[in-house]
């Protein structure tokens, strides 16, 4: 068990380009991504190859309304994430579930599920299955130093090295930023500490569930406040 820390600084470097170019189709205009809105029909085809691998690999009783799922491309491959916020007893906010979909060979290329179980108002229990292997678990507490931790490793995310979020979150800050999108602070700090996690196992793919977390909960209107744009 661990819980989040100054790790997650250093190991956000690699998913934060990731975030910078991702395009959920929700969006006809994305500030935080270069490829565009994705087209109906990208879309569809993604959830429709990514849907199977939600009924076989979803763990501990989690569920998804795959209606709900958001799509986005991953910048430079023809690969999309399809990542879904999951429900179901002990799946808190900041639960989600995530499919990457290789869309020109019709194959899920690799799934994730982040389970977030709240024992308080400030603490939450973190389960991590990499297709469909339990892979990680950790403990997430919401103290002021978490919430410290988790603004600076997001605004390094910045190519410009600003501050995330600065035009949308003015003076407040990235974390209250996403507060104001309805992502509670403990559902963003679990989310967060999923980058300390998984990208300490692997990169590339495995960096994308800091992406597709905030992605499910909150689709395109997250990136105002995790984008560096000014």
């Amino acid at each position: 068990m661990k819980k989040i820390s100054k790790a997650i600084i250093a190991m956000v470097a690699g998913w934060a380009m990731l975030f910078a170019v991702a395009s959920p189709v929700n969006a006809s205009e994305s500030s935080f991504s270069t490829n565009g809105p994705l087209s109906d029909s990208t879309v569809e085809r993604a959830i429709a190859i990514a849907e199977p691998s939600f009924d076989a690999q979803l763990r501990n009783g989690a569920e998804v309304d795959i209606k709900q799922a958001n799509v986005a491309r991953i910048n430079g491959s023809s690969s999309l994430m399809v990542a879904v916020a999951t429900s179901g007893d002990g799946h808190d906010e900041g639960s989600f579930a995530v499919a990457v979909v290789d869309a020109a060979g019709d194959v899920v290329q690799s799934f994730a599920q982040v389970q977030a179980t709240y024992t308080s108002d400030s603490t939450a229990e973190v389960k991590q299955w990499v297709d469909g292997s339990l892979l990680k678990q950790w403990t997430v507490e919401a103290t002021p130093e978490a919430e410290a931790q988790a603004a600076k490793a997001l605004s390094a995310m910045s190519p410009e090295g600003s501050s995330v979020g600065v035009a949308a979150a003015g003076n407040e800050g990235v974390i209250k930023c996403l507060n104001a999108l309805g992502i509670s602070t403990m559902a963003a700090l679990v989310i967060i500490s999923t980058c300390a996690a998984f990208c300490a196992v692997t990169v590339g793919t495995g960096c994308i569930i800091c992406v597709a977390g905030f992605t499910a909960v909150a689709g395109a209107s997250v990136g105002q406040c995790l984008s560096g744009a000014s």
